[in-house]
């Protein structure tokens, strides 16, 4: 799909689920079980996109994700592969206990596009719109959650693969989701996800921290 100006626009939504997380603990809980610093989105931080990942207690992937900031708003969206929906949400739940939080999955609620400007054309895309520069890479443009079901996309981007962006991937050397990253088996670092901006050196505990750092630091 070509999108006003020339750029280039991909539906992603066939292998992306989205989970609104809400409430006021959403940040101190989801930083005890990602690899980033989450507290970076919190208050005024101009930061709004966040690339991050989920170990097991051995320090092996499990899944890797994107943190929204939405400003006017007191929640966050993440952005995850389909296949590891389940898992994390299970994941969130556990770990949950008495955190003010609520989980729902609002995947039929969002659309998960690639843009490689950082506009969207207002007459293809009517809906409210939330463009966010790819973290991992600069030359990966851009990640854009569109408020309408993927359903109701226009009809060639339902038709159409994210061909583009998966050779734009490979190109620039940078998996993505649990088909592509071994879950249970791979180390952060043998895929580099440290160099993909999704892993803090500098935060607090996190579940898997301890072989992670190890290997970076020694």
């Amino acid at each position: 799909f070509t999108n006003a100006g020339a750029s280039v626009v991909e539906n992603l939504s066939g292998k992306r689920c989205v989970l609104h997380l809400q409430g006021v603990d959403r940040y101190s809980f989801l930083q005890g079980l990602v690899t980033n610093d989450v507290e970076q989105l919190q208050g005024g931080a101009n930061r709004e996109c966040m690339y991050s990942l989920m170990l097991n207690h051995k320090g092996r992937f499990m899944h890797d994700l994107f943190l929204y900031k939405l400003s006017e708003e007191s929640s966050l969206l993440i952005d995850l592969h389909k296949d590891s929906l389940k898992s994390v949400v299970k994941v969130l739940n556990r770990y949950k206990l008495r955190s003010k939080i609520d989980i729902k999955d609002v995947s039929d609620e969002y659309s998960v596009l690639y843009s490689s400007t950082d506009t969207l054309d207002d007459d293809a895309f009517p809906s409210r719109k939330h463009i966010f520069k790819d973290p991992r890479h600069a030359s990966l443009g851009y990640r854009c959650l569109v408020e309408v079901a993927p359903s109701e996309l226009p009809s060639n981007l339902l038709e159409d693969a994210p061909t583009y962006h998966t050779r734009l991937r490979y190109t620039l050397g940078i998996p993505e989701g649990d088909d592509e990253i071994p879950s249970g088996k791979a180390i952060p670092l043998e895929y580099n996800l440290d160099a993909l901006n999704g892993i803090s050196y500098t935060k607090g505990c996190y579940m898997g921290q301890e072989l992670t750092a190890r290997t970076h630091f020694q």
